[in-house]
Protein backbone atom coordinates (compact mmCIF):
# COMPACT_ATOMS: atom_id res chain seq x y z
CA UNK A 1 0.00 0.00 0.00
CA UNK A 2 1.47 3.50 -0.84
CA UNK A 3 -0.05 6.28 0.42
CA UNK A 4 2.29 8.73 -0.51
CA UNK A 5 1.70 12.59 1.42
CA UNK A 6 -0.85 10.94 3.52
CA UNK A 7 -1.02 11.12 7.18
CA UNK A 8 0.42 9.19 9.49
CA UNK A 9 -1.03 8.10 12.48
CA UNK A 10 -0.05 5.72 15.74
CA UNK A 11 -2.71 4.42 17.88
CA UNK A 12 -1.27 3.51 21.69
CA UNK A 13 -2.83 1.30 24.01
CA UNK A 14 -2.32 -0.77 26.98
CA UNK A 15 -3.37 -4.11 28.31
CA UNK A 16 -2.72 -5.25 32.48
CA UNK A 17 -3.29 -2.17 34.30
CA UNK A 18 -5.98 -4.73 36.65
CA UNK A 19 -3.35 -7.07 37.03
CA UNK A 20 -2.34 -7.38 40.19
CA UNK A 21 1.46 -9.23 39.91
CA UNK A 22 1.67 -9.23 35.78
CA UNK A 23 3.79 -6.67 33.81
CA UNK A 24 1.93 -3.66 32.01
CA UNK A 25 1.71 -3.93 28.20
CA UNK A 26 1.59 -1.66 25.42
CA UNK A 27 1.69 -1.41 21.78
CA UNK A 28 1.56 0.94 19.04
CA UNK A 29 0.34 0.70 15.87
CA UNK A 30 1.25 3.00 12.57
CA UNK A 31 -1.39 3.12 9.77
CA UNK A 32 -2.44 5.86 7.36
CA UNK A 33 -4.91 8.24 8.94
CA UNK A 34 -7.88 6.97 6.64
CA UNK A 35 -6.91 3.38 6.65
CA UNK A 36 -9.56 1.46 7.90
CA UNK A 37 -8.95 -2.06 9.49
CA UNK A 38 -11.65 -4.11 8.71
CA UNK A 39 -13.07 -5.23 12.78
CA UNK A 40 -10.54 -3.46 14.79
CA UNK A 41 -12.51 -2.11 17.89
CA UNK A 42 -11.73 -1.87 21.85
CA UNK A 43 -10.40 -5.68 22.27
CA UNK A 44 -12.42 -6.28 25.60
CA UNK A 45 -14.94 -6.21 23.20
CA UNK A 46 -13.77 -9.10 20.99
CA UNK A 47 -13.98 -12.48 21.39
CA UNK A 48 -10.56 -14.08 22.15
CA UNK A 49 -10.96 -15.92 18.65
CA UNK A 50 -11.68 -12.36 16.83
CA UNK A 51 -8.59 -11.04 18.40
CA UNK A 52 -6.25 -13.63 17.20
CA UNK A 53 -7.30 -13.15 13.48
CA UNK A 54 -7.56 -9.84 14.21
CA UNK A 55 -4.19 -10.22 15.51
CA UNK A 56 -2.46 -11.17 11.76
CA UNK A 57 -4.65 -8.91 10.16
CA UNK A 58 -3.16 -5.74 11.57
CA UNK A 59 0.43 -7.27 11.30
CA UNK A 60 -0.18 -7.10 7.40
CA UNK A 61 -2.29 -3.96 7.24
CA UNK A 62 -0.02 -1.79 9.79
CA UNK A 63 3.10 0.36 8.06
CA UNK A 64 4.49 -0.46 11.25
CA UNK A 65 4.08 -1.93 14.85
CA UNK A 66 5.56 -2.23 18.51
CA UNK A 67 5.04 -3.88 21.57
CA UNK A 68 6.87 -3.33 25.02
CA UNK A 69 6.22 -4.32 28.90
CA UNK A 70 7.37 -3.18 32.10
CA UNK A 71 7.35 -6.17 34.93
CA UNK A 72 5.56 -6.27 38.25
CA UNK A 73 8.97 -5.22 39.87
CA UNK A 74 8.96 -1.55 38.32
CA UNK A 75 5.56 -0.96 39.12
CA UNK A 76 6.09 -1.90 42.43
CA UNK A 77 9.02 0.98 42.33
CA UNK A 78 7.42 3.37 40.59
CA UNK A 79 3.69 3.01 40.36
CA UNK A 80 1.39 2.10 37.61
CA UNK A 81 0.62 4.91 36.64
CA UNK A 82 4.18 5.85 35.23
CA UNK A 83 5.29 2.20 34.47
CA UNK A 84 2.25 2.40 31.80
CA UNK A 85 3.75 5.77 30.74
CA UNK A 86 6.92 4.26 30.32
CA UNK A 87 5.79 1.14 28.32
CA UNK A 88 3.75 3.47 26.15
CA UNK A 89 6.82 5.89 24.78
CA UNK A 90 8.71 2.17 24.99
CA UNK A 91 6.37 1.04 21.96
CA UNK A 92 6.35 4.13 20.54
CA UNK A 93 9.88 4.54 20.28
CA UNK A 94 10.33 0.98 18.66
CA UNK A 95 8.02 1.53 15.81
CA UNK A 96 10.50 3.15 13.36
CA UNK A 97 7.79 5.74 11.58
CA UNK A 98 7.97 9.22 11.65
CA UNK A 99 4.04 9.61 12.29
CA UNK A 100 2.30 13.34 12.33
CA UNK A 101 -0.05 12.39 15.17
CA UNK A 102 -0.36 9.76 18.15
CA UNK A 103 -3.13 8.80 19.54
CA UNK A 104 -2.80 7.40 23.25
CA UNK A 105 -6.16 5.21 24.50
CA UNK A 106 -6.78 7.51 27.42
CA UNK A 107 -6.00 10.48 29.27
CA UNK A 108 -2.58 10.46 29.65
CA UNK A 109 0.01 11.05 27.58
CA UNK A 110 3.86 10.03 27.99
CA UNK A 111 6.57 12.59 27.58
CA UNK A 112 8.16 12.24 24.08
CA UNK A 113 11.27 14.34 23.94
CA UNK A 114 12.51 13.54 20.68
CA UNK A 115 8.83 14.67 19.29
CA UNK A 116 8.26 17.96 20.65
CA UNK A 117 6.58 18.74 17.47
CA UNK A 118 4.42 15.71 17.08
CA UNK A 119 0.80 16.07 18.02
CA UNK A 120 0.21 14.06 21.03
CA UNK A 121 -3.24 13.33 22.38
CA UNK A 122 -4.82 11.25 25.13
CA UNK A 123 -8.48 10.16 23.63
CA UNK A 124 -10.95 8.19 26.55
CA UNK A 125 -12.73 5.37 24.57
CA UNK A 126 -9.50 6.21 21.42
CA UNK A 127 -9.72 2.33 20.95
CA UNK A 128 -13.46 2.28 19.96
CA UNK A 129 -12.70 5.23 17.73
CA UNK A 130 -9.70 4.78 16.03
CA UNK A 131 -8.84 2.42 13.63
CA UNK A 132 -4.56 2.73 14.67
Amino acid sequence: MNQEGANIFIGVDEAGRGCLAGPVVSASVAIYEDQVIKGVNDSKLLSPKKRDDLYDVIQNECLSFSVASIDNHVIDQKNILVATLQSMKDSIDGIGVNADEIIIDGPHKPVMHDQRDLITRGVIGGDKLFHC
